[in-house]
């Protein structure tokens, strides 16, 4: 890539159940962390980080109309982050 991207958020994804996790993987990043919709098409929310960055998944109970993912991400100096991922259709 020509820019040094960290981390890639995604809205309005469109995946279900049926589309498999490994499924538009990027090289030198992690798997994709999904939030899709599950009651009707389109939606959903999805995110990855670049390789070796500490990322962790946290537990935020949000409005059922939201469509969000909550991480702690540790920089290399150890300055954590929080990353919201949301979508409200």
């Amino acid at each position: 890539m020509r820019h040094s991207i960290d981390i890639v958020v995604v809205t309005e994804t469109w995946l279900n159940s049926e589309v498999e996790p490994t499924f538009g993987k990027i090289c030198g990043y992690t798997h994709w962390t999904r939030k899709d919709r599950l009651e009707r098409t389109g939606g959903g929310v999805a995110v990855c980080f670049k390789e070796g960055l500490q990322s962790q998944l946290l537990d935020v109970v949000t409005p059922p109309e939201m469509e969000a993912m909550f991480f702690r991400v540790v920089l290399a100096d150890r300055l954590a982050l929080l990353i919201c991922a949301m979508y409200r259709p």
